[in-house]
């Protein structure tokens, strides 16, 4: 069951969320985020108990829109690879439109890894189980790909347009991954 958060929370998350965007994790202290918001830090423990705790929500709002898009993917009725590629569009969807929240989601929460080992492993297990659980039905692409190493290779790539974006906001995410994930099929239709 998501965490239903207050408005002054998500108020709070936003904050948090835009300020370590900005300025970075090493930056962000319940201190910085009150004069932020215009509060005594004491205020924001009548809502959050932690920095931490403000870190779990930041990445529990970003699991909920996560797992909404994967339930709409898992409804489907369609082959793997579509899945897959439907994945990598609206992953660089958020890359384009939302660069430095995808920033904090994948690489500077993941400075705090052995907190949100299990947030991050059943983010990226989701769309590996959602895809391994479509029956393949796509004439072009043999069942002989491994859709887990599939994954983690999109990911990869996912993370590159991601620190393009972040060097050069010009950097069209969505254009590109149209690109890549035409010559993907390409060469996997040439390969059978």
């Amino acid at each position: 069951m998501s965490q239903q958060y207050t408005n002054k929370q998500r108020e709070i998350l936003e904050i948090s969320t835009n300020y370590i965007a900005k300025n970075g994790m090493l930056n962000f202290s319940l201190r910085n985020i009150a004069q932020e918001i215009g509060i005594k830090q004491a205020s924001i423990y009548s809502h959050f108990n932690s920095k931490e705790e403000i870190l779990r929500g930041i990445f529990e709002l970003y699991k909920q829109d996560v797992l909404t898009y994967y339930e709409t993917l898992e409804g489907l009725n369609t082959s793997k690879f579509t899945k897959l590629k439907m994945y990598f569009l609206k992953m660089s969807e958020f890359i384009q439109y939302k660069p430095e929240y995808m920033n904090l989601v994948w690489f500077e929460i993941y400075q705090y890894r052995d907190l949100f080992k299990d947030e991050l492993n059943f983010v990226i297990q989701t769309i590996i189980d959602i895809i391994n659980n479509t029956p393949n039905t796509d004439e072009n692409i043999q069942e002989i790909i491994n859709y887990e190493y599939a994954s983690i290779n999109i990911l990869g790539v996912l993370h590159i347009f991601l620190k393009k974006k972040l060097l050069n906001n010009s950097f069209d995410a969505l254009s590109e991954a149209e690109k890549y994930w035409d010559n993907l099929e390409k060469i996997l239709i040439c390969n059978f």
